[in-house]
């Protein structure tokens, strides 16, 4: 009858004992990719040149003192998928010099198709037991993230022995086994209870050590707001030793950041409240996970400084949440190097646009303008763009530099003779001929500023306005003839931008004509002249095309 009990028993508590295993050594693992710098992640290349990469060397130091704090975890490594669907080792923990070393750059061939879920689902799993060449593993995946992009950068794989695993289950299940055996042998239940308790001792200062060992500074709580992890890399940050602060409340904790008692990012996991997140306007939630970016005045002896962190629950055994844990990184150098960036982004736009205008009012002097004809266009181009969705067609960063190109469209004048260029009356059939060269013309002139700039400056959009802008929608334009979408959308564009500027304003052969004829002949040039669409477009937003035209009269 006991051995048909224990056998029942068994078969209850063998899979509920391997599933909390499972989801112990997942947090396990989650909690080690937290600490993983993403930057030196990125900065690998997954060949055999990276083991004289200093971020290599790091990321090799760290996981290998993870994985000496945790003597279960046989293997601990790093893995990248390639564009082939290969997957390969980026960094491995064990020495380079041990025979089972896998270099950066390696294959994993026996990757199965559980270890590409993970890579294609972004979700982490335990899978196992699988074997490879160098045994049968019970194995935690948890995928990498650079969280400011959301790409998938790497996969975490840490490998416990299956036999090694098999032996922790069973001592699980020996627990509860041996409290139904003491009904018949009390003795042996006081046994084997006090040979658990030294194991769920061993188990707790793992986690701990594990803990200690992140690079990024961690704290953790319990479900009382009492400070249970303060770890190495957090002393270093606050100059505040674990043991002044392990056993404290009150939020006494973020005193080293905020210079008074407040809430952390991880007491918000605890507790939901509106005053809380108030505290953290930028805060972001991926589940049960917090991120935020936030700035700490008391940081750096009193100068401030940026904080990137992350919080998430603990939970016990039953699922219920026990505590929180909260990573913290000082993102100080980022925050400053990004303001940089983001200001020589902005001087090299202005930049860019000086040499836009002062070339395109190169042009219209020649054309006795004075260079409101191309505030208009520009601003008629963007008009029609925004309506017309257009502007999704372009980089969002090289949108501003799209419309202000508009400007150039009769760069190529420069190259047409005053007497033409200037003549009061109807142009010959002659000289309507050296006109229509000025498209080709301007192109040859930005062609040769583009083998200076660059491919991937403002000129590339600058030639497709410029070279095509007097193109017709039924194949009848010039310089080259082409028709329907075979003509470059910009230049599309341009050319009722171009056309309703010529119509409503006085030039040295024509006298304007009112908005109201200008509309109508774009109207009926729709299919003919115009691409119908956008003409379409042009009708909704006829009304704007007036008042540009009005704010911009110096020469009607």
């Amino acid at each position: 009858m006991l051995l048909a009990l224990l056998a029942l028993f068994g078969a209850w508590m063998v899979p509920r004992a391997d599933r909390n295993m499972r989801e112990e050594l997942l947090l396990q693992a989650n909690l080690v990719v937290r600490g993983v710098n993403e930057d030196q992640v990125k900065a690998l290349s997954g060949t055999s040149a990276d083991l004289q990469n200093p971020a290599f060397k790091a990321l090799h130091r760290q996981l290998s003192a993870v994985r000496a704090a945790h003597p279960k975890c046989r293997y601990l490594y790093l893995a990248g998928r390639r564009e082939d669907g290969t997957i390969f080792f980026l960094v491995d923990s064990l020495p380079l010099d041990d025979e089972n070393f896998s270099p950066p750059g390696q294959l994993y061939e026996e990757a199965l198709g559980t270890f590409h879920a993970v890579f294609d689902t972004g979700q982490g799993s335990v899978v196992g037991p699988e074997g490879d060449r160098w045994g049968m593993w019970i194995s935690a995946l948890v995928p990498l993230v650079d969280r400011d992009t959301g790409f998938l950068l790497a996969v975490l794989g840490m490998d416990i022995d299956a036999q090694d695993w098999e032996w922790g289950v069973a001592s699980r299940v020996a627990l509860p086994g041996g409290l139904l055996v003491v009904l018949f042998f009390a003795w042996g239940g006081v046994l084997v209870v006090r040979r658990q308790s030294e194991r769920l001792r061993e188990s707790e200062g793992r986690q701990a050590d594990i803990m200690a060992c992140l690079p990024d500074a961690t704290l953790a709580v319990d479900r009382d707001h009492r400070v249970i992890l303060w770890n190495r890399a957090m002393e270093e940050m606050t100059a505040i030793p674990a043991a002044e602060i392990l056993g404290t409340s009150g939020y006494s904790s973020m005193v080293p950041f905020y210079g008074e008692p407040r809430a952390a990012l991880l007491d918000l996991v605890l507790a939901e409240s509106a005053d809380l997140a108030a505290r953290y306007p930028a805060l972001s939630r991926q589940g049960e996970t917090l991120e935020v970016e936030v700035f700490c005045p008391a940081l750096a002896g009193g100068q401030g400084g940026w904080i990137f962190a992350k919080a998430a629950p603990l939970h016990d055994d039953e699922g219920r949440i026990s505590g929180a844990v909260e990573v913290l990184r000082d993102i100080s150098a980022q925050k400053e190097s990004r303001a940089l960036l983001a200001r020589r982004a902005w001087e090299l736009e202005r930049h860019q646009e000086a040499i836009i205008s002062s070339m395109a009012i190169l042009a219209e002097y020649r054309d006795k303008g004075t260079g409101a004809h191309i505030q208009r266009t520009k601003a008629f181009v963007w008009l029609l763009l925004e309506r017309s969705g257009g502007a999704d067609r372009y980089p969002s960063e090289n949108f501003s530099l799209v419309w202000h190109s508009a400007a150039l469209h009769d760069i190529g004048k420069v190259g047409v003779p005053d007497h033409i260029l200037l003549k009061p009356g109807p142009l010959t059939e002659e000289e309507f001929e050296i006109i229509k060269l000025h498209p080709v013309m301007g192109s040859e002139i930005l062609l040769r500023a583009e083998k200076i700039l660059g491919p991937e400056s403002f000129v590339a959009y600058a030639r497709e306005i410029t070279e095509f802008h007097h193109e017709k929608w039924d194949g009848s334009g010039y310089p080259h003839g082409l028709a329907g979408e075979e003509i470059p959308f910009i230049a599309r564009v341009m050319a009722i931008a171009d056309v309703y500027d010529a119509l409503v304003t006085e030039r040295p052969y024509k006298k304007p004509v009112s908005h109201e004829e200008a509309v109508e002949i774009i109207r009926e040039g729709a299919g003919h002249h115009f691409d119908p669409q956008l003409v379409e477009t042009f009708l909704s937003c006829t009304e704007e095309f007036r008042a540009i035209a009005r704010e911009n009269w110096e020469e009607r």
